[in-house]
């Protein structure tokens, strides 16, 4: 404490306390008036000191809500140029976040997190990590997008940009994960990856156990530790895709997600309610979950519907139209 109370007190008087066993911050903060009245301090002088103390050393109390908008304050927001997704999104995608887009087989979550993709690398001349887990990523598809998109002249810089891994295995995600986060391997120019889709990877698990447990849950448990570290410790943007399942209370399950939540109940839920796949445990793991339909009117139009988020209205829903050539504009 001699250090901080250095020029604030005299000599005498950091005697005088050292007598007294003042020797710490929280000693003198601890002590009452007539202690420190003791070492020669004015009661007025011991006020001054214990609240300038205060301000350097304790923390800050704030309310929920004050604290809550510091947080969107300094949250850096990165525009996807897709207005029914940065509009639904209050500004754009979030650093430091995990978002996922959940929704039925062929209701457009590819060509959604392509789009996000090519104009990611274009406009912000970012490199953007695309984990391909299911092999089906046509080349051709994605040139074709980021000319379609308005890139031409940038062509061959766009598509050098996106990064594309094809992780076919959760053992092979989680080494690119691990390859990323590496210190003397960390490309800094990464600020978004995109994992389409982790159920893919999660599927050849259900139902299969072994000695030493349920190793999907296991492996899902390490992916989503991974996940959560490059967003926060490095500040980018996760993008993930889920398959979401409609169950009928009619239908029996078959199969085994490691917990009830994908079962159908009869707790009041509607009859045909989309749920997202991988379980009650990955239910928890994104900040913002994101469900992707197909309006039965039009087969182009797509709406966008917000499941849960820590900064989002549950329910709010936006529309989007997919163009013959895959482009979302």
């Amino acid at each position: 404490m001699s250090k901080i109370l250095e020029g604030m007190l005299d000599t005498r008087t950091m005697e005088s306390l050292a007598k007294l066993k003042i020797f710490q911050v929280e000693e003198f903060l601890r002590a009452d008036i007539e202690k420190l009245a003791i070492a020669g301090l004015k009661p007025e002088d011991s006020m001054k000191l214990k609240l300038e103390f205060s301000k350097l050393f304790l923390p800050t109390i704030v309310t929920g809500d004050e604290h809550y908008k510091k947080q969107l304050k300094n949250c850096s927001i990165m525009q996807t140029r897709i207005p029914a997704l940065d509009e639904l999104l209050e500004g754009g995608l979030r650093m430091g976040t995990l978002l996922e887009v959940c929704g039925p087989s062929g209701s457009g979550k590819t060509q959604l997190c392509l789009n996000v993709a090519v104009k990611l690398a274009g406009e912000y001349k970012i490199d953007v990590l695309y984990a391909d887990t299911k092999g089906d990523l046509v080349a051709s598809h994605l040139a074709s997008l980021v000319e379609e998109l308005g890139f031409q002249e940038d062509f061959d810089a766009v598509l050098e940009r996106i990064k594309v891994a094809k992780t076919v295995t959760m053992h092979s995600l989680i080494s690119t994960l691990h390859h990323i986060q590496d210190p003397p391997k960390m490309q800094k120019r990464i600020k978004v990856i995109i994992v389409d889709s982790l159920a893919s990877l999660y599927f050849p698990f259900i139902g299969v156990r072994t000695n030493d447990g349920n190793e999907g849950l296991s492996l899902l448990n390490h992916v989503a530790s991974l996940l959560k570290k490059l967003a926060v410790c490095h500040h980018l943007v996760i993008l993930l895709v889920n398959l979401g399942t409609r169950w009928n209370q009619e239908e029996e399950f078959d199969g085994d997600c490691g917990d009830d939540e994908s079962k159908p109940s009869n707790r009041g839920e509607q009859e045909d309610s989309l749920k997202p796949a991988m379980g009650k445990y990955w239910a928890h793991v994104p900040n913002t979950r994101l469900f992707l339909v197909r309006d039965q009117s039009d087969s182009s139009t797509r709406t966008l519907i917000v499941q849960k988020s820590e900064y989002l209205a549950s329910g709010k829903t936006s529309k989007f139209v997919i163009n013959h050539n895959g482009t979302i504009k």
